[in-house]
């Protein structure tokens, strides 16, 4: 008798609802598990690739027009390579500055006493393409109006040359505005 007591409960109408109730949850369970949840995790994941590209397109698109103004100024100095190439010349040529450091101070009438350079090597090294320095120091005779003029020819030569410091001696037998100044100029020029 509790057999069939059993069977008309289970068979009742209240447990059938109670177990499409509970056989429902079970398969909506399931669904949020291996269906829904995965789902949402790969709109997470995109959302994030997205932005995350966004960036990257912002990023590519800044190098893009950089390198067309790189373009346009290119264009723009390409009529000027030629003077480009003298003021940073491929090579050392030592002896073309001491010739433009002697003609200009021949025409701006000072005397130059001593011409020294440091930091350079005149063996060819690979084409590595980068700035090298040379240092260079003079020291020289004339008052101040030339010494002036000498400085202004040294900066307008078409090699690249920098002046860094300059120091200036007057003697102190001589007081007049025109007596002979002792200079000591030391800068650099540079090639490629």
């Amino acid at each position: 008798m509790d057999k069939n007591i059993l069977l008309k409960q289970l068979l009742g109408k209240k447990v059938r609802d109670y177990g499409f109730v509970v056989f429902f949850l079970f398969i909506f369970s399931f669904f949020i598990i291996f269906i829904i949840k995965p789902n949402i995790s790969l709109v997470f994941k995109l959302s994030r690739e997205k932005t995350y590209l966004d960036q990257l397109d912002k990023n590519y698109e800044n190098v893009i027009i950089d390198i067309v103004n790189l373009q346009s100024e290119m264009e723009k100095v390409r009529s000027n390579l030629e003077i480009i190439d003298q003021a940073l010349p491929d090579r050392v040529r030592i002896d073309k500055v001491v010739d433009e450091l002697n003609k200009s101070a021949s025409v701006s009438s000072v005397l130059i006493k001593k011409l020294t350079f440091s930091n350079f090597s005149l063996i060819d090294k690979v084409n590595d393409k980068k700035l090298n320095k040379i240092q260079f120091s003079i020291e020289f005779l004339g008052n101040f109006k030339n010494t002036l003029d000498y400085m202004k020819l040294i900066t307008k030569q078409r090699r690249l040359k920098v002046i860094n410091q300059i120091i200036i001696d007057k003697p102190v037998s001589d007081a007049t505005d025109s007596a002979d100044l002792n200079i000591k100029l030391s800068g650099e020029t540079y090639n490629l």
